[in-house]
């Protein structure tokens, strides 16, 4: 602790004589001293020039020492004083020390009691400053620490939010997917049988165009509700961005400059493409909107980043420390203000127009982010525009080969059993499968398919069954089946997009997952590459 030292000292004596020998004495001990004869002298002096302490005699004409000191303090706080007198009679210690006096000093005193009492006020000022030094750190470590936690609750509450969303959108998603597939299914069975001509085939378009926009819809509930079986795989980032912004830049105003920047070759991530493109369109959407107006610039820059164990950034972001890639998106538009800053990733939590988007963007944007490990940031200001960083897990794998492709075949001669308790979807699965050429046993019991099954095993090439149903789950009734017939190939239809794993499937032989409402498209290419390949291993949910 560095020691203090008093640099200026005013001494305050209506008497020549005394006033001198304190001075001198002061002198002899090294310190600036200036002196008054009186309160209103030493008062002026003090509004004009800075003093670390006042030595005042305690009987004065007009003002006493007691009522310099108040009017002193009223102008200084932090000024200490002193206090001398010749009469025991006058005040007491206790009464000048609660009138704010450091200390008195009984006249007459010896330089050796003034020396006593001026080392002490030095020491316990050092330990006064010392101590507002270590308070003053202290201050600031737990404004640092509150901020802090206010972030982490903030960060807390979405997720709550978020979760308390998902439960509601799992239980309803399961029941919508299955309208949606007969709807999707014979509006896409009528149009493939219309004749070109045919008037109504535009309402027919319209029926399949609005089905998907549903199944989109469900989708993306289940994306922020992280029940959404996200099919991941390695991407390159680079390329794979710029892509995404060719087709973007057709969305997005002519008004509106686009720069991408590239600043980085470790681009390499772990992740589903087309989640990666909902939060690369969802944000760029957002940033369009801010300058639909007046135009603006938009700037998508992609660049890696570690983030280290020991830095400030695993407390503000809230993440695990490594190699990441930031994805920045950053506009010229208005801004926004804290209040929707809070809320912005609110699932439904939308300042566009009524009709003119469902508020779920950015929720389904901080549901994927937050599912990969990563995180996410805002930076704005009412006209200041607004900047995302996106910070996504970098990963070191070699990129995946290309995906496999299906090609047109006859169901000639192959017949398949389809399982499934809702009748709707069984029907439409029907549809499906007898419109590519396939015989179709459907049954709406999984008990009763499983005795069909041991009564004919070899007649059916190809097993078709839905995961939740009564008495008998999916998964179940498939790991019976293969106690049957070893091998026999099987395709799982849900409508809980994350309700099925690899090793569950893989387990009870299950040799793709189909995601409810599927299409045409989907369930041919599905049962083609099933029939082809036999029992192969477990793929992923198929999106089409």
């Amino acid at each position: 602790m560095d020691t203090y030292r008093l640099k200026h000292i005013m001494v305050v004596d209506d008497d020549p004589s005394h006033q001198s020998m304190v001075l001198s004495a002061l002198g002899r001990m090294g310190y600036e001293c200036e002196v008054a004869s009186n309160a209103f002298e030493a008062l002026e002096k003090l509004s004009e020039d800075s003093f670390d302490l006042v030595i005042s005699d305690i009987v004065m004409p007009e003002k006493d020492g007691i009522e310099l000191m108040k009017e002193a303090r009223a102008l200084l706080p932090d000024l200490d004083f002193i206090i001398m007198t010749g009469h025991s009679g006058d005040y007491s210690y206790s009464d000048i020390v609660a009138a704010g006096a450091r200390d008195y000093l009984m006249k007459p005193f010896t330089k050796a009691e003034l020396k006593a009492r001026l080392e002490r006020i030095e020491r316990e000022r050092g330990n006064e400053l010392e101590l507002r030094k270590h308070r003053d750190h202290l201050e600031k470590l737990v404004t640092k620490r509150t901020a802090e936690l206010d972030s982490a609750n903030k960060r807390l509450r979405q997720v709550q939010k978020l979760e308390a969303i998902g439960t509601l959108a799992k239980g309803i998603a399961h029941e919508f997917n299955n309208i949606l597939t007969p709807i999707m299914a014979f509006s896409e069975i009528m149009l493939e049988q219309a004749a070109e001509d045919d008037s109504f085939r535009e309402e027919l378009q319209i029926i399949v165009d609005s089905a998907c926009r549903a199944r989109d819809l469900v989708s993306q509930i289940m994306t922020f509700a992280r029940t959404e079986g996200a099919e991941r795989q390695i991407i390159r980032m680079g390329p794979f961005l710029k892509e995404i912004m060719k087709q973007a830049r057709s969305s997005i105003p002519a008004t509106i400059k686009v720069d991408v920047n590239i600043l980085t070759k470790k681009d390499v991530v772990m992740a589903d493409p087309v989640q990666i493109q909902q939060v690369v369109m969802n944000i760029c959407t957002n940033s369009a909107q801010a300058m639909q107006e007046g135009g603006g610039a938009l700037e998508v820059r992609l660049q890696d980043a570690v983030i280290m164990p020991e830095s400030m950034e695993i407390r503000a972001l809230g993440v695990k420390p490594g190699p990441y890639l930031k994805l920045t998106v950053s506009d010229t538009g208005h801004g926004m203000d804290q209040t929707i800053v809070d809320r912005i990733f609110d699932p439904f939590f939308t300042t566009r127009q009524p009709g003119e988007g469902s508020g779920l963007g950015l929720s389904v944007v901080y549901g994927i982010v937050a599912d990969y490990g990563g995180t996410i940031t805002v930076e704005t200001a009412p006209g200041r525009g607004t900047t995302f960083c996106v910070f996504l897990p970098g990963a070191e794998h070699e990129l995946a080969e290309e995906p496999f492709t299906v090609s047109s075949s006859s169901g000639t001669g192959k017949c398949i059993l389809v399982v499934d308790d809702d009748k709707l979807v069984l029907l439409a699965a029907v549809g499906i499968l007898e419109s590519l050429g396939y015989r179709v046993v459907a049954i709406t019991s999984s008990l009763e398919a499983l005795e069909l099954f041991r009564a004919t095993p070899d007649e059916l090439s190809l097993v078709i069954t839905d995961l939740t149903m009564p008495h008998m789950t999916g998964l179940e009734l498939a790991e019976e089946l293969h106690k049957i017939r070893p091998g026999t190939p099987i395709i799982l239809c849900t409508g809980y997009g994350g309700m099925t794993n690899r090793g569950d499937a893989a387990a009870t032989g299950i040799v793709e997952t189909v995601r409810k409402p599927f299409s045409r498209q989907t369930m041919a290419e599905a049962v083609q590459r099933v029939l082809r390949d036999g029992a192969t291993p477990f793929i992923p949910l198929m999106r089409k």
